[in-house]
């Protein structure tokens, strides 16, 4: 008798402890979905919107100019010691810009807007 109820309280206790971790699972994998969505929210600017920063990498400049292409009101101007080229409705996979530059190289930026909103960003390389 004392042994059944001691697997019947083992019983119940594991029971409760299973319940109880199931509604902590669904939570962690809720934060977690929450978290995946914001990494992947903030990859790309939105519209209207770049990094506030002074300088952007190399691979930052390609993914504006890619972001833009289908926004015919905003100019982006890529300069570099060799020459520059301006980008309105295109790519640089579709008009490869003639001076390489790294995914690492550093590009001064600058954003011209009216009424807050973006019509030209100028990216300057950065020779260190």
């Amino acid at each position: 008798m004392n042994n059944l109820v001691a697997e019947v309280l083992i019983s119940a206790l594991v029971l409760s402890l299973i319940l109880a971790f199931i509604p902590l699972m669904g939570g962690s994998l809720d934060l977690l979905a929450g978290a995946a969505e914001l990494s992947f929210s903030s990859e790309e600017p939105s519209s209207g919107q770049l990094p506030h920063e002074d300088f952007l990498r190399g691979v930052d400049v390609s993914s504006v100019i890619r972001h833009y292409q289908p926004d015919p009101s905003v100019v982006v101007l890529l300069e570099v010691p060799g020459g520059s080229k301006e980008y309105r409705d295109t790519t640089l996979e579709d008009d490869p810009f003639p001076y390489t530059f790294s995914y690492d190289a550093l590009f001064e930026t600058r954003i011209h807007s009216e009424n807050r909103t973006i019509r030209e960003i100028h990216f300057i390389l950065r020779e260190d």
